[in-house]
Order: structure tokens, then C-alpha cells, then sequence
């Protein structure tokens, strides 16, 4: 007989429609803040296809490249945008990052 989840951590497991009150599907625990020397809001955030790293895009239009593991960042993109970088993702071949600005323009890295 295979052991099912107390309906207490039911909760924890189910989708973010599940819920009715979809706001309560976020976790609200304080887990870590890492801080580089840009301290510019970022917009979005993708992790790299082998989970290693994470890559973030700023206000300022800079792509940082954090370490997965210790939340240090490994390397700044300072002429990245010129523009606020607005969404970023990976091709369907994990080849190519694909990032876009206010202004419309797309690039690959």
C-alpha cells in the first residue's frame, strides 16, 4: 500500500489553481537575498538549462549571471539593453538565450 500525503501537506503540493485564494500558493518564508553592485530592481530571472546558475535582467538593462549553489554573481553584462530588459528565455534547444528591452529590441547570447 503506497502512503498517501495528511491533508495538511496536500496543500503544499498542489498546483497554484488549486487554491482559492491564489496568493497563499507563494512561498512567504524568507529564504536568502544576494545583492551585486548594481542594486537596480530586476525584472525577470530564467535558470540556466542544467539548473547551475541563475541569470538575471535589471531596470538598468545589465544581465547578471549568479552561481546556483552560493547566490554569488559570477559575472555582470554591463552593455547588455540599453533599455530595461523586460522578459528573457531560452530557445527550444537550451542554445541560445533570447532577452527584449523597453524599446523592442530582441537579442540572442
Amino acid at each position: 500500500r503506497k502512503p498517501l500525503p495528511i491533508q495538511e501537506s496536500k496543500i503544499e503540493i498542489e498546483p497554484t489553481f488549486a487554491y482559492q485564494n491564489q496568493a497563499q500558493a507563494f512561498c512567504t518564508r524568507y529564504i536568502h537575498t544576494s545583492i551585486n553592485k548594481q542594486r537596480s530592481p530586476m525584472h525577470c530571472c530564467v535558470w540556466t538549462p542544467e539548473g547551475r546558475r541563475l541569470i538575471t535582467a535589471s531596470q538598468n538593462g545589465k544581465i547578471t549571471l549568479w552561481n546556483g549553489k552560493e547566490f554569488n554573481f559570477d559575472h555582470v553584462e554591463e552593455e547588455a539593453h540599453p533599455e530595461p530588459i523586460r522578459a528573457m528565455a531560452w530557445s527550444p534547444d537550451d542554445m541560445w538565450l533570447v532577452t527584449t528591452d523597453d524599446a523592442g529590441n530582441i537579442k540572442y547570447w
